[in-house]
């Protein structure tokens, strides 16, 4: 295992843990009815992250660490998003929408993230090296 692996690895089960931690503090974990909802609000909610760092390992060093850093700053946003709509703001009517569609945003902002690296991957040029050095 690498060291990029390593991290994405970690980032990954990180941003799995928070999200688990989210879905566990706002629902009836004890209701073993909920499981079944929470299991698929918990896969909703870790996918776009997950999947985005998953495909990172198709990308080179330079587009690599700036695609790998666009991820983290997707993941965060929507955590706060989602963690300011269920603890932290007045009940609305409305704030559990914020839930069900900062996940699927999430994942068209990775996808986007994804084909402009991929593009940049593609077009990039490789570093020279002059002769003289090995």
């Amino acid at each position: 295992m690498t060291g990029r692996s390593a991290i994405r690895r970690s980032c990954a089960a990180l941003y799995t843990l928070a999200g688990l931690a989210l879905v566990l503090r706002a629902g009836e974990p004890q209701d073993p009815a909920w499981w079944i909802g929470g299991l698929v609000f918990f896969l909703v909610v870790a996918s776009p992250v997950v999947v985005g760092l998953w495909l990172a390992r198709w990308l080179k060093s330079h587009v690599y660490h700036l695609f790998c850093v666009t991820v983290a700053a997707i993941a965060v946003y929507g955590f706060y998003l989602q963690w300011r709509t269920m603890f932290a703001a007045e009940p609305d009517a409305q704030s559990a929408l914020v839930l069900l569609f900062v996940p699927f945003y999430q994942a068209a902002a990775v996808s986007l993230a994804f084909i402009v690296a991929k593009i940049a991957d593609y077009y990039a040029k490789p570093a020279r090296r002059s002769k003289g050095t090995p």
